[in-house]
């Protein structure tokens, strides 16, 4: 829906309604903090992966101390029977777990976060490389600003994301972040592993940060010692 304020500015209401959160997938990493007043079962979570600091761990630690969703789609913590975590949200997986360990403490208060929220992000950017979420939600326009923002030379109605499906091919989709209704396309919201590719646009005149001005300013100075070389 397109609006016209009294400043006389346009605006843009879309309504999002592709943002379902994330569905945990098999090998997905969550860093799962149990908290509770009971002391002896306090000690015996802490003296595992629960209870650490997380805000003083940068990736590689959190890593160590997650749990994996293994091949078969389940969750393996202390206390209780395996968790089938595979396809659900975060949020439903929470309330599964707080449900389980509530039969051992009653006031337990479980967190959990996705650890391995990693993108690629490639091609006609500012610096392209890997970048980590620390949220459980990224979308487009996130993780082109964690990469600089797009080059001069960015073409912004061709931005390709690439993603791994749950079947193990990949789904290609190509982009048009110019437009308002691009946040309600499915590959709007980045899932761990997405790889964004920005594409070059279809000319790339030199500006004045790749014009070659040193390698012309060296050629017209050998050209002048030659010239003057064979005038004697």
């Amino acid at each position: 829906m397109q609006t016209e304020s009294e400043e006389g500015i346009t605006e843009h209401i879309i309504e999002n309604s592709l943002s379902e959160s994330y569905r945990l997938n098999k090998g997905d990493n969550l860093y799962i903090d149990i908290t509770t007043s009971n002391v002896e079962f306090k000690e015996y979570i802490i003296s595992g992966k629960s209870g650490s600091n997380v805000a003083s761990m940068n990736n590689t630690s959190l890593y160590i101390i997650s749990y994996q969703i293994d091949s078969e789609g389940y969750l393996h913590l202390p206390f209780i029977e395996p968790v089938e975590a595979y396809n659900k949200t975060l949020e439903e997986l929470k309330k599964e777990l707080t449900e389980l360990y509530k039969v051992y403490v009653t006031d337990v208060t479980i967190n959990v976060k996705l650890v391995n929220f990693n993108v690629t992000i490639l091609g006609e950017v500012s610096r392209s490389g890997q970048y980590f979420s620390s949220s459980n939600h990224l979308n487009l326009y996130e993780a082109i600003g964690m990469a600089g923002d797009l080059t001069l030379y960015g073409n912004r109605k061709r931005v390709r994301v690439m993603r791994l499906m749950p079947d193990g091919k990949y789904k290609i989709r190509e982009l048009n972040i110019t437009q308002a209704s691009v946040i309600q396309d499915e590959f709007f919201e980045l899932q761990p592993n997405d790889v964004v590719y920005v594409e070059p646009l279809g000319t790339k005149p030199f500006g004045f940060g790749t014009f070659p001005t040193g390698t012309i300013l060296s050629a017209i100075t050998t050209l002048i010692v030659i010239l003057t070389y064979t005038k004697k």
